[in-house]
């Protein structure tokens, strides 16, 4: 019985995987977090529109730029070392973010972060080489992946909740002087109240004390300069404080446009209309919240400093899975103490020796010479820049387009990374099981053809409908069908890549997210100059091409020259 036993693979590559998971939804979720922190850390900071977007794309270029060295890097050195010093590295850089206090060092943070994680998904892909078998790499890069589109989806969730639970329960929902941020855009905005869409500007002057209402209409004559900020502020915290501590402040005919509204503000309005009665505490922060939806960027915000402390929570968790990927993962099976020799003959097919691999230096001259490769890194760039679409510039899609109100937003842009979900997982599944029937070619060609067929048509439909959901269904169609391809994606890296992975890998990642830098500002151009059909058009022209390179893309044939000539194919 005991010989049974012993016989018996272990199963210490599925901690392996389980753990990288892990690592994959803390990626995203320190990714993700930002873009529902940013309207904070842009007016905590005092940075404009313009200034937030340099931040933004700041993760990018050195995300993408640091994906081959990185890659190598665990390769070379083991991805046991190496990610956990790009966990420890980014949560570091998340932790940091936290801790400035102007555009500069915040874009400095932003870069470093996106340098920090240019390793993980090279790294990760290099530990599915080493401890899966080739017809379990698929599934076992879909699992991983999965994490990260986790992460991906808790994330504004999550973060905002966060942020509300980091307010001080006793914070006064008063205003001070100097939390009025911009006086002048304040008076012309009470100053433009009798255009038509302006209700709730009008019903604020109507409840303004008579000296704001007389520095309003002396706007409206002469326009005061900015010059005159310190002396309108006060008038306006006084004024606005009577507004906060005025039971009977809220209109629903004066506040029914107004659709970019807090949580807890759209809960006491729904309270109201049930004939509720609001606690004076919940009216007095009701109120303070209705001026902050008139009023986003002119008086700070009642949430303002709390993606800080959120920031160095994120941070904190990566010390934690750090811990955990250190104590789980080593860099091979055979040198793992609790992987026993029937688990390392079903990994490897064979029992290997415990010595390390001689990895060498980056093969630069075989992958610049890899047809496979090039045409990989092109269909990245074409999907990432489409994809992108989703997670940018949607929102606003929905808001200018449709008027979609800011909480139906937020489910329409949540459906499809959950719809990914099972993309993710079946495409893992369905590349695997083509490898015994068709050959690893065309196992690894077919996911991304049909994935990317689909999204042409889902890309190019939408400009035909009328409705957001519609158009919302088009965009979780696109969002099942790349993740259904991305396991052929890194499993095509782990078949050509030999004792190379974490290099091949970080190539294509490298190219794909040069789109991904590229996307926001591409998109948003062609919306802006032409119009939001031609970008739905641009995207589906970016997955044709894409589509044809998929045709040629070849799994079977290494990419390192060496590896060719020991016939290295599953074909």
């Amino acid at each position: 019985m005991h010989s049974t036993l012993a016989s018996r693979p272990t199963r210490i590559r599925y901690g392996v995987i389980a753990v990288s998971t892990l690592m994959g939804v803390l990626l995203y979720l320190d990714r993700f977090c930002i873009g529902i922190a940013e309207p904070f850390i842009r007016q905590d900071l005092g940075l404009s529109k313009q200034q937030m977007g340099i931040f933004m794309s700041a993760f990018f270029w050195p995300y993408a730029l640091a994906q081959v060295p990185a890659g190598w890097l665990a390769d070379r050195f083991g991805a046991r070392r190496m990610m956990t010093i790009y966990i420890l590295g980014w949560s570091f850089f998340t932790a940091m973010m936290g801790m400035v206090n102007g555009f500069i060092m915040l874009v400095a943070m932003r870069a470093a972060y996106g340098l920090g994680q240019a390793g993980a998904f090279p790294t990760s892909s290099s530990i599915v080489s080493r401890w899966i078998p080739p017809l379990g790499r698929g599934a076992a890069s879909s699992v991983i992946c999965l994490g990260g589109r986790i992460g991906g989806a808790i994330a504004p969730v999550l973060t905002a909740m966060l942020i509300v639970s980091f307010v001080a329960a006793d914070q006064s929902p008063l205003l001070e002087p100097a939390t009025v941020l911009d006086s002048p855009a304040i008076l012309k905005k009470l100053s433009e109240r009798d255009k038509e869409g302006q209700q709730a500007y009008l019903h604020v002057y109507q409840h303004s004390s008579p000296e704001l209402q007389e520095r309003v209409e002396t706007w409206r004559l002469i326009e005061f300069t900015a010059t005159d900020t310190a002396e309108t502020r006060p008038v306006i915290a006084s004024s606005f404080n009577r507004t906060i501590e005025n039971p009977t402040f809220f209109s629903a005919d004066a506040f029914l446009r107004i659709k970019n509204m807090d949580r807890f503000a759209t809960n006491c309005i729904k309270r109201l209309k049930n004939n509720e009665q609001l606690t004076e505490a919940d009216s007095r922060k009701f109120n303070r919240f209705l001026l902050e939806s008139l009023f986003p960027l002119e008086i700070q915000r009642t949430y303002m400093k709390s993606w800080r402390p959120v920031l160095w929570l994120y941070g904190s968790l990566g010390l934690v899975v750090a811990g955990l990927f250190w104590i789980v993962v080593r860099d091979r099976p055979q040198v793992h103490p609790r992987c026993n020799a029937a688990e390392i003959e079903l990994i490897t097919e064979e029992p290997e020796s415990d010595l390390k691999e001689d990895v060498g230096g980056i093969p630069w001259s075989d992958i610049l010479c890899s047809p496979s490769l090039w045409l990989s890194s092109l269909s990245q760039v074409g999907v990432n820049i489409g994809w992108l679409f989703i997670g940018t510039w949607f929102p606003t899609y929905l808001m200018e387009q449709h008027q979609v109100p800011i909480l139906q937003r937020g489910v329409m842009i949540m459906i499809p990374f959950l719809v990914g979900f099972p993309g993710m997982l079946s495409g893992g599944q369905v590349t695997d099981r083509l490898v015994s029937r068709v050959g690893v070619r065309w196992a690894r060609r077919i996911p991304w053809i049909v994935a990317n067929t689909i999204c042409i048509l889902a890309f190019a439909i939408c400009p035909l409908l009328h409705s957001p959901w519609a158009v919302t269904a088009m965009m979780a169609t696109v969002a099942f069908w790349v993740d259904f391809s991305v396991p052929a994606t890194w499993a095509f890296t782990q078949d050509v890549g030999g004792k190379h992975v974490g290099s091949i890998l970080g190539f294509g990642n490298m190219w794909g997210n040069l789109g991904a830098a590229v996307s926001p500002i591409l998109l948003i151009w062609i919306s802006t100059e032409y119009s939001w059909a031609h970008m739905f058009y641009t995207c589906a022209g970016l997955f044709a091409i894409s589509t044809i390179c998929s045709f040629f893309i070849d799994a079977a044939t290494p990419v390192i020259h060496e590896d060719r000539h020991q016939g290295e194919s599953y074909d």
